[in-house]
């Protein structure tokens, strides 16, 4: 007695065989941009934001930062006027991304840059001058990008518990953050 399967009920879609291939090399190359989560330091803790890397042509990364809750960069310092993001590699060469477009009314602070590198330290400093040469030691908010190499020093243990410490100082100065805008909704 032949075998008999159940029939297959047709959905409607039709598929070619070299459109799955097709579908998957489409949704692998618009994953969109890795998303980072930015917290303020304790300098402007109340800050925070997103910035987003995307792979761009000819091998850069595009960069799109935006800060909330910053504050105006005169509170930050006598002389201070504008932000400024500068890119850190991991060799620690600092080069100047650019000046945050800063809305006063919002308090919200934007930059669009690129960059080369696929592991780097994205910081923000308040400036006296969008002319400055190197940053400042008045770092209003900072993230890692990338992977960093694990080193002879550090084994991929240390490095895993680096990583969650620093995550939880992140975490940290998140939670100060909004016990302050409690207490301060409080009053």
């Amino acid at each position: 007695m032949p075998c008999r399967f159940p029939r297959r009920r047709r959905t409607g879609a039709s598929f070619g065989p070299g459109t799955l291939a097709a579908l998957v090399a489409l949704c692998g190359a618009c994953g969109g941009p890795a998303k980072y989560a930015v917290v303020g330091s304790p300098l402007a803790s109340a800050t925070d934001g997103l910035l987003q890397v995307e792979p761009v042509e000819g091998g850069e990364q595009m960069l799109s930062l935006v800060l909330d809750r910053l504050p105006v960069p005169s509170r930050l310092g006598e002389g201070a006027t504008v932000y400024v993001g500068w890119v850190v590699s991991l060799e620690d060469v600092t080069t100047k991304a650019g000046v945050l477009e800063y809305d006063a009314e919002t308090r919200q602070g934007r930059l669009t840059a690129t960059t080369a590198l696929t592991s780097f330290t994205l910081v923000v400093t308040a400036e006296e001058s969008a002319d400055v040469a190197s940053p400042s030691d008045r770092v209003v908010a900072d993230r890692f990008v990338g992977e960093r190499p694990a080193t002879d020093e550090e084994s991929d243990e240390a490095r895993a518990l680096r990583e969650r410490r620093e995550r939880h100082a992140a975490r940290e100065r998140r939670e100060a953050a909004n016990d302050q805008r409690g207490a301060a909704e409080d009053r």
